[in-house]
């Protein structure tokens, strides 16, 4: 168990936590900040897991005359999905199930409490709870493509998904989705088919980093994102592999604006993003080793932008990893001679795709 972790319980515990926010307070205050981005990252899973508890155990007593003892019920995860939590075991084996929705009440407190703070590190301490944040993720997303697996090999369907769990980390990046969707004035081209759609329109950090670990690029690996919205993809690899050559091209400016500014207040000392409409016949995609699409395209910029990816992958090899409807365009019949037959990955999530050249 972490140092706060009994502290932590106590706050889950707490009737009137409402009442009581400055406890929360004190108790981040109290953590060292790599100890803080552990307290982010319990928060926001455990909202998930309980909301799964939750959910399962309303299913089970569906089928039911009588309620089943909640106890013996919740014990049944704490080797599958519940083994994130192996502190909380105790804690759940004793408690009914309005005790599962006041911890869950409390959780959300306790994040709304949080998520004000953890803007206002110093920039050193910024970029390590960030950074501690997303190592903790991996660890978890991990575990949680093991689970997958083992349900796949039973022939059974996951109930569980960690995908968007951890999108509250984004306002440590002040990646401000609500400034766009209000904006009056959007751009008058329809290139950016999704522009306004705010965080639906993100790669989540689950794709991003199980992407990441897939791929298993080398050393000074160069990525390019052909659509690189609010800029979560160079923003993970910036900080998770730092010597990955990161390059994003998005054609909605204010996007690149938000994403910029997040790179600068984590210190990190180069422009990765860059406004660019990808349509433009004068536009040469660089050479990368890898690059990635999450469906950012109208149909004609997809023919002008695969066009320049097939003529890069005459000359040497390359990968793809699409997103969404992206992977559609290379699987037409005129495409698959150019590409290999996609590997689905990550609970089909994303697809890889490898040149044949």
């Amino acid at each position: 168990m972490r140092t706060y972790q009994q502290s932590f319980i106590n706050l889950l515990k707490n009737k009137n936590l409402k009442e009581n926010e400055n406890d929360i307070l004190a108790l981040w205050q109290s953590l060292p900040v790599r100890e803080r981005a552990s307290l982010f990252i319990d928060t926001a899973l455990l909202i998930t897991l309980l909301r799964f508890v939750q959910e399962q155990y309303w299913i089970l007593n569906q089928e039911r005359e009588e309620p089943a003892h909640f106890g013996n019920f919740v014990k049944k995860y704490f080797k599958s999905e519940l083994s994130l939590i192996l502190f909380l075991h105790a804690t759940l084996e004793s408690s009914v199930v309005t005790d599962i929705e006041e911890m869950r009440a409390n959780l959300l407190v306790i994040l709304k409490v949080l998520l004000p703070v953890m803007v206002k590190h110093e920039q050193a301490d910024h970029i390590v709870f960030a950074t501690e944040c997303l190592k903790l993720m991996v660890d978890i997303f991990e575990f949680e493509q093991q689970l997958h697996n083992v349900y796949e090999d039973k022939k059974e369907v996951a109930n569980f998904t960690l995908d968007r769990t951890f999108d509250a980390l984004d306002i440590v990046f002040n990646l401000d989705y609500k400034s766009e969707m209000q904006s009056t004035d959007p751009d008058e081209t329809l290139e950016r088919i999704f522009q306004g759609s705010g965080v639906g329109v993100q790669s989540s950090y689950n794709t991003i980093i199980m992407a990441l670990n897939f791929l298993r690029l080398p050393q000074n690996a160069r990525l390019t994102d052909l659509g690189s919205g609010f800029g979560r993809v160079g923003l993970v690899i910036s900080l998770l592999r730092p010597d990955i050559k990161f390059i994003g091209y998005e054609f909605v400016a204010s996007r690149v604006d938000l994403a910029n500014a997040a790179v600068k207040k984590l210190g990190i000392d180069k422009q990765l993003f860059f406004h660019q409409d990808l349509s433009l016949p004068e536009f040469k995609i660089p050479d990368a080793e890898v690059y990635y699409l999450f469906d950012p395209f109208t149909q004609e910029t997809y023919s002008h932008v695969i066009a320049q990816l097939n003529q890069i992958a005459s000359q040497r090899k390359i990968m793809i990893v699409t997103k969404g409807n992206a992977r559609e365009q290379f699987m037409t019949g005129s495409e698959k001679k150019n590409w290999s037959a996609p590997q689905v990955l990550n609970y089909a999530n994303f697809c890889l795709f490898r040149s044949r050249g």
